[in-house]
């Protein structure tokens, strides 16, 4: 059962992991009130990226380049246990957006029910949708398309650098960035804020960061088929 269970163990770690980095880097940024707001923003990019390539990648860089030196790989084949952790990685991935797809679907329709209860008057079929817009939507921040930019590459990661231990996995990744996509157009829908930012956000910030890994991709992929 360790063959499943520990590649769901590594994925829960590493969404713990990003989710205290996400709050120390806002901790860190905050009180660092010398620095430009524009600063700021450069340095928290980095200390993701950063803490994010070495939290994705690290348990596949160990098992595909260490850990045959100490005889542990699982059946002795570490090709295989790769393979089957990043399988398994990205499938609970793919869990976690489907869940995060319905569930707030359902407490939206318990919000829904909620605020019509509280709204509910003369004019309720008349303004009911206007007001329960008005109460649900929310600002949409800087860090809403950073960190779906950077979710992005780090599944182009797993994909370049490890691929060739699991093919099916372009295909599991093809449906996790679909479902990011998905999930990024419901956001968008009820934002009532949207920041003009002083530059572009788009992927283009992050081009360096994919030809690192598209770099280092050639290297892994090359061990993994010798």
């Amino acid at each position: 059962i360790w063959k499943y269970m520990v590649p769901v163990f590594c994925y829960l770690l590493r969404e713990i992991f990003s989710f205290v980095e996400e709050k120390w880097d806002k901790w860190v940024i905050n009180h660092a009130k010398q620095l430009s707001k524009e600063l700021k923003r450069r340095i928290k990019l980095k200390m993701k990226i950063y803490f994010e390539f070495f939290n994705y990648y690290f348990n596949l860089y160990y098992i595909a380049f260490i850990k045959k030196f100490y005889g542990t790989c699982l059946d002795g084949n570490c090709h295989s246990e790769l393979g089957n952790q990043l399988i398994i990685i990205i499938i609970c991935d793919l869990v976690t957006l489907i869940i995060s797809i319905f569930i707030p679907a359902l407490f939206n329709f318990k919000q829904r029910k909620d605020l019509q209860a509280k709204i509910k008057d003369e004019d309720y079929e008349e303004n009911y949708s206007n007001k329960y817009k008005y109460y649900t939507r929310r600002k949409f921040e800087y860090s809403d398309m950073k960190s779906y930019y950077i979710k992005a590459i780090l599944y182009f990661g797993y994909i370049i650098q490890f691929g060739a231990s699991a093919p099916m996995c372009f295909i599991l990744v093809l449906f996790a960035i679909i479902l990011n996509r998905i999930i990024l157009g419901i956001s968008l829908k009820n934002i009532y804020f949207a920041q003009t930012f002083e530059e572009s956000i788009g992927i283009y910030k992050l081009k360096k960061w994919i030809k690192i890994i598209s770099f280092i991709g050639i290297i892994s992929n090359l061990c993994c088929i010798f």
